[in-house]
């Protein structure tokens, strides 16, 4: 019975990860919950770590800050107590991801560059995602912090052990910013499947005015456009030829500088604005 069970929830997660694939990002989470009952029920510790990694990723791409942190933390708390060396590197990487959505460039880095120190310990290079993550996000620390304060946060975190990462890990959550609600519903939440899930009414946000301009810079300014067209984050990468997590953070800069909270919002925002989208 076990067994069948397990194989089920493995069936259950090919799907979720087939539908993530495809950008399906509702149908994806909600076989990846399934798959997670089970193996909970199985108790299947090292399939459950590799699930809520996975419900992690995928809600920190929505935007849903809250899940993404309760799920990639448990996936690295689980990892750790089963000795899951490759799993707890990558669960450190994903830390900084969201590190990096709560817009703590310090430590990002330090939980980026633990995450390089355990992959050496293990003889095991990160994905070229993870490398193309950590280049953008030195760019970008360099650029804000400096290079010399950059650089030593990235070295502080090659020499911390695991307890002393998973504090630094406690410390993301606290960061990050508080979720809106009501939740999107129908084909309202399909429309907006990597944005933040809460959508305010609009009585609760003042009018936008498209004559301000938001503080948003001109590449900022390039990407609101997009999401005006009913882009996904995906394909305003493709689009402006960028990585699709630098998309994604450019989204949520535009949401923090606006306020706002959804797609909906923005696109309202920029009526009135001409696109001034590059090649």
């Amino acid at each position: 019975v076990l067994f069948r069970s397990w194989g089920r929830a493995q069936a259950l997660y090919g799907l979720g990860r087939l539908a993530t694939a495809r950008g399906d990002e509702s149908a994806a989470l909600a076989y990846l919950s399934a798959a997670l009952s089970v193996y909970r029920a199985v108790e299947a510790k090292a399939d459950m770590a590799r699930c809520l990694a996975a419900i992690g990723w995928l809600a920190l791409a929505r935007r849903d800050l809250a899940l993404a942190s309760s799920s990639l933390t448990e996936s690295l708390r689980v990892s750790v107590a089963t000795g899951q060396r490759l799993a707890v590197a990558r669960g450190v990487e994903a830390q900084a991801a969201l590190a990096v959505a709560a817009g703590n460039l310090s430590c990002a880095l330090q939980l980026a560059g633990a995450s390089l120190s355990l992959h050496e310990a293990i003889d095991e290079k990160p994905s070229a995602a993870a490398s193309r993550r950590l280049s953008e996000l030195l760019a970008v620390a360099q650029s804000q912090l400096g290079a010399a304060e950059a650089d030593a946060a990235l070295a502080r975190g090659r020499a911390l052990s695991v307890p002393a990462v998973l504090s630094l890990v406690a410390t993301v959550p606290s960061q990050l910013p508080a979720p809106h609600s009501p939740e999107l519903s129908g084909s309202q939440a399909a429309q907006a499947a990597d944005a933040d899930h809460g959508e305010l009414s609009a009585g609760q946000r003042p009018a936008p005015d498209p004559a301000d301009r938001g503080g948003l810079t001109e590449r900022e300014r390039e990407v609101a456009a997009l999401v005006a067209r009913g882009l996904s984050n995906r394909a305003i990468a493709g689009e402006l030829v960028i990585a699709e997590s630098t998309a994604a953070r450019h989204v949520a800069n535009i949401f923090a500088k606006l306020g706002y909270s959804s797609r909906t919002q923005v696109t309202a925002w920029m009526t009135g604005h001409e696109p001034q989208v590059g090649s």
